[in-house]
């Protein structure tokens, strides 16, 4: 379920648009990174068409760093509550993936593309937000 944050209720409609619609158009390329952190801490069983317990545990930090991220992008770049995390700041990101087992370096790299994909969202906001403005 997405909430209004903050912000005007002529804008909130676009920006949730646009939010709903950006958190789509990432999904392909966020999600192989987030495999890719959880594979440093919990590494898949190479074995085709075998299940361990390893391997639930990296799905649950899949979901977990998604989670995380999608809240921190929709309140950061749309003032939007979309899950549990509600309004998440960068200090409340490194709070929440620190016991995630990610290395620092993992770590600030997480935060680090959080940050770029709410500047990425805010100038499409910007750019719709002109757009409307010339038509």
């Amino acid at each position: 379920m997405i909430e209004q944050g903050r912000g005007s209720c002529s804008g909130s409609m676009n920006k949730k648009k646009i939010l709903e619609k950006y958190l789509a158009l990432i999904e392909p390329q966020w999600h192989p990174f987030l495999e890719k952190i959880a594979d440093t801490v919990h590494p898949l069983d190479p074995a085709p068409h075998r299940w361990s317990p390893q391997d639930e545990s990296w799905f649950k930090l899949v979901n977990h760093l998604n989670g995380i991220a999608a809240a921190y992008v929709a309140w950061q770049g749309a003032g939007t509550l979309i899950n549990e995390h509600g309004d998440i700041d960068d200090a409340r990101v490194l709070e929440l993936i620190q016991p995630c087992g990610l290395s620092e370096t993992n770590q600030r790299l997480f935060l680090s593309v959080c940050q770029q994909l709410v500047r990425d969202l805010q100038k499409l906001q910007q750019d719709a937000s002109e757009e409307a403005g010339t038509e």
